[in-house]
């Protein structure tokens, strides 16, 4: 959204982005002791996984932003099952993606169809993974668009 339905400056936006994966269960072996691959699990099965972000964000120019935001995820439970060990131990779970997470975010276009941007982030709390204290993640994005041709003046032929 822009300025006009919050009363922001020229330039700041709002941006809000909702995701929801969905998760098929497998059949392939996710552990496989290798000293004895008889004992092992046979299924993977995850649950689903939701994040949603929010984001203030200042234009700098074609391209090229400033922003700061949050970011929620929960869900995405995996459960290992079957196999030897499933029949022994029976169903297993892994790990989920739980996580609260803030983002600074940075681009800058180096060409008219060329874009240069950095991710800082920093987990204030994880449950089921890593923490990750700081991150830093590097974009490059190469824009494909059709530019149409010069059009011909009175110098050339």
């Amino acid at each position: 959204e822009g300025r006009g339905k919050f009363g922001l400056p020229k330039g700041i936006w709002f941006d809000l982005i909702a995701n929801m994966s969905f998760h098929s269960n497998g059949t392939e072996t996710p552990a496989v002791n290798p000293l004895n691959p008889a004992l092992n699990y046979a299924n993977v099965s995850q649950a689903n996984s939701y994040d949603i972000q929010g984001f203030l964000r200042y234009e700098t120019g074609p391209l090229g932003h400033i922003a700061i935001g949050i970011e929620k995820s929960w869900g995405g439970l995996q459960t290992l099952s079957g196999g030897t060990l499933g029949a022994v131990y029976g169903p297993f779970n892994t790990s989920a993606d739980n996580y609260t997470r803030a983002h600074l975010q940075i681009t800058k276009a180096v060409m008219p169809d060329l874009q240069l941007g950095i991710d800082l982030k920093h987990d204030f709390q994880t449950v089921g993974g890593y923490k990750e204290d700081f991150g830093v993640e590097f974009r490059l994005v190469k824009l494909f668009v059709n530019t149409p041709p010069p059009k011909p003046n009175m110098y050339t032929k």
